[in-house]
């Protein structure tokens, strides 16, 4: 894993790099299976091999990935926070009936619970309040469109078994070719010479 760009100079093998680029062109340079992950951008000489090993090479928007998981967090939160509130509710209707049922001497030591349970309550629905806006406003981020300007580009051979994925845009390799970069052109992945 590296923020930076991943120099690779000989072969890379069954290998899971996570990078912002890689830069694999060097002459007689090979990716050979595993998993390539980049941010911006791949350059690469040989990418799998003539035994169809798979090898996939893939470029991601870390902003959304991220935003992703944030959004994930947020609802295992408000799951949990509903889960914590069912039982308040539950003695919070208790303690009504009860408060309208008994007379006299216990009605203080009740309205006394039903205070905190109260206060409770709306404290937890204040927060489940404030997580929903949140992930109404992640999900909206998540969905704004994205320009996307990175590509593979492959300067040798590229074998079966081989997929390029842009964003999210696939293309798997059924016949060995060469010299090819990839790119998406509004959300259409797009293989040129």
């Amino acid at each position: 894993m590296s923020e930076g760009t991943i120099i690779v100079s000989k072969y890379l093998l069954h290998c899971e790099c996570i990078c912002a680029a890689l830069d694999a062109a060097s002459a007689g340079c090979s990716i050979i299976g595993g998993v390539i992950k980049a941010e911006n951008q791949v350059s690469a000489r040989n990418v799998g091999n003539e035994r169809g090993t798979v090898t996939r090479i893939t470029l991601y928007d870390k902003h959304k990935v991220t935003l992703e998981e944030k959004l994930m967090e947020i609802i295992d939160l408000e799951a949990r926070l509903m889960a914590e509130l069912q039982p308040i509710e539950k003695a919070l209707k208790s303690k009504v009936f009860m408060l309208k049922r008994s007379g006299g001497g216990i009605v203080g030591k009740i309205k006394g619970e039903v205070k905190k349970l109260v206060d409770s309550h709306n404290a937890v629905k204040r927060k489940i309040s404030y997580i929903q806006q949140n992930k109404e406003s992640l999900r909206r981020e998540i969905a704004l469109p994205r320009e996307y300007r990175g590509y593979v580009r492959i300067h040798g051979n590229i074998f079966p078994a081989t997929e390029i994925n842009l964003y999210g845009s696939s293309e798997h390799v059924i016949n060995k070719t060469s010299n090819r970069c990839f790119r998406l052109n509004e959300d259409n992945l797009v293989v040129s010479e």
